[in-house]
Formats: structure tokens, sequence, C-alpha cells
């Protein structure tokens, strides 16, 4: 594993640990916002160059994060973050839960029973009550392959239809599950050619949608917000 990301921070261009920039912020707030509170325990599943680390801890809540790259690992002890190098450890034998998991960018780089395999510790690992979030490129989408397809270390193509399978068989259900929230920027140039830009894909959107007779996102990258099935009838969900 430690292998094939090598040199993957420096393809990726993370230069700065935890450098968080004002865009990534107004999408994170978009996207899990609510999702964070004063003390609560918030645990980040691949944190990469640490800029959701960041974030959330500017939260007042605790916040610690899982890594395979030991470099990383170590960038995000120095600055103080509690990290651990698999799931397994993070959750202290069973008696270790947080309120908010993230798993951004995760998934697809796992072959399919390791995906199986996270789901079922990620069912452990998530308080009552609380909520695992994933990002994945949308493969139920022909316009998600390009970023499937970006990234050789990427293994299974996810959809929002395959991701509801795979909680279900896990004990989660996809309490909501929807395309990657939009950021319009800042200043009024960019946030025109935005708004633009969305309203265009919003209209092929609708009208691939009527050609094709079906329903489905068809954004680039999709997030699902998964919880723990719990006194509920799973085939009501």
């Amino acid at each position: 594993m430690e292998d094939k990301y090598s040199c993957y921070e420096q393809w990726k261009a993370w230069e700065v640990f935890g450098g968080l920039t004002e865009e990534t912020r107004e999408y994170l707030d978009a996207e899990c916002g609510d999702l964070l509170c004063s003390g609560a325990q918030i645990l980040e599943v691949g944190f990469g160059s640490g800029e959701f680390l960041e974030w959330a801890r500017r939260s007042g809540g605790h916040v610690a994060g899982i890594e395979v790259n030991a470099r990383l690992l170590s960038r995000a002890k120095q600055q103080g973050f509690e990290v651990f190098e698999n799931i397994e450890t993070a959750g202290e034998g069973g008696k270790r839960t947080y309120d908010f998991v993230a798993a951004f960018d995760v998934l697809e780089h796992l072959q399919l029973n390791e995906i199986e395999e996270f789901l079922d510790s990620a069912r452990q690992l998530v308080a009552e009550g609380g909520t695992l979030v994933v990002r994945v490129p949308n493969c139920g989408s022909p316009f998600g392959w390009v970023h499937q397809g970006s990234d050789p270390t990427h293994q299974t193509p996810l959809s929002l239809a395959s991701l509801d399978y795979l909680a279900r068989r896990s004990g989660f259900f996809i309490a909501r599950g929807s395309a990657a929230a939009r950021v319009y920027g800042h200043g009024f140039f960019v946030k025109c050619v935005r708004k633009t830009r969305y309203f265009l894909r919003d209209s092929l959107a609708r009208i691939l949608g009527f050609i094709f007779g079906v329903s489905i996102i068809w954004d680039p990258v999709i997030t699902a917000r998964l919880q723990v099935i719990n006194n509920v009838d799973s085939e009501d969900l």
C-alpha cells in the first residue's frame, strides 16, 4: 500500500499540509457544516493534505485522522492532530466511536472486498446518531469517469446505487445522496461564470434525462451520508 502511494503527495501538489483555502472552506461548510458541533468526536479516513482536519478543528470538536502515507502522518502529528495508521486502531478495540466520520475520495481507491471491510469496520466506529460521509466519482454518470480514470490508484467505480447496496450490507442506509456541493467562488466574474456553467449543466441533465428516460445524478462527483440502521426495518428504507 505504501509503495503505491510513494510519490502521491508530490503528484497531487500537496505542498502545504493543512493549508485550508477559502474555496475549500466554502465547500466543506456547504457539504457538511451542519454536522459539526463543539465537543464532537470527528474522524477523517484518508486525510491527505489535511484540509478537512484543519476545517473541522475550527469547530471546537476533537479531530483525528487515518492515513496510510507515513509522511502525511508525520505532518499531521506535527500540527497536533491525533492520527492512526488504520481504522482498527482508531476504534481502540471497539471502545471508541465518533459522531462524524468523513471519507472523501477514499472508497474508489479500494477493491470491492476492501470497501465491504471498510464499511463493516466503520459501522463499529460511528456513534449512535452519528454520520459517515463519503465522496466518490459518480460512475453512474458518464461524466464521472473522467475523475475515476484520472488517478491511477483508483480501483473500483461506484455510483449512488452501488453505494446504497454496499451500505445496506454493512448495516447502514443512505440518509442523503446527492451531487457534491457546489461552490460559486468569490468575485463577480467568477460567480457569473460558475452560475452559467451550473445552469447549462442542469439544463443538459434535464435533456439527457428526457432522451434516455432515466432519473439519475449526472454530476461527476457524488456524496452520500450514511447512518446506522437501528431499530428500523431495512426493507422500508
